[in-house]
């Protein structure tokens, strides 16, 4: 909340029942506003150089849709090991792309 007075794009939704996964992906779809929409759970961590990446890979490629890779790390070190060589992206122009 206290982000969200400092900074009216931010939006915060909760469901009083768990909806499932799918629902609430595609409940959260529907209620961004923006060109894009980046999906980042509560568990998922961000590589430091993530926004970055992100946002170069949108200003060369202008895809509809980017798919990133996922690490399962369970240790904060070991997260460290990462580098942004092990980040890939694919970029897609339309759905008919997969």
């Amino acid at each position: 909340m206290e982000y969200q007075k400092n900074y009216k794009n931010i939006y915060y939704s909760r469901n009083d029942v768990a909806v499932g996964m799918l629902p609430a992906i595609l409940e959260s779809i529907d209620m961004s506003n923006g060109q894009y929409t980046w999906l980042f759970g509560s568990d998922d961590f961000m590589y430091q150089d993530a926004l970055k990446i992100m946002l170069n890979t949108i200003k060369e490629n202008a895809p509809e849709v980017i798919l990133s890779n996922r690490f399962t790390i369970h240790d904060f070190e070991e997260s460290k090991k990462y580098t942004e060589k092990q980040i890939q992206s694919l970029s897609f122009h339309g759905f008919s792309d997969f």
